[in-house]
């Protein structure tokens, strides 16, 4: 991640990762790719994470 950060690999893309919430990494790799400024986001859905790459958006809680 960080190399990818340093040469500007991924400034124009998104990346949704679909993350099983029992193995407890959501924090850890949100975290890293704030801090370098990448733009990767967990989810534990399908549909949520093609909302997001779509249209930038996240369902509500119901």
């Amino acid at each position: 991640m960080i190399t990818t950060q340093e040469n500007d690999w991924l400034s124009s893309l998104k990346i949704a990762m679909i993350i099983k919430s029992e193995l407890n990494v959501h924090n850890i790799i949100e975290g890293l790719a704030e801090n370098l400024s990448l733009t990767i986001k967990n989810f534990e859905t399908c549909s949520d994470a093609m909302l997001w790459l779509l249209f930038d958006k996240v369902r509500e809680e119901r």
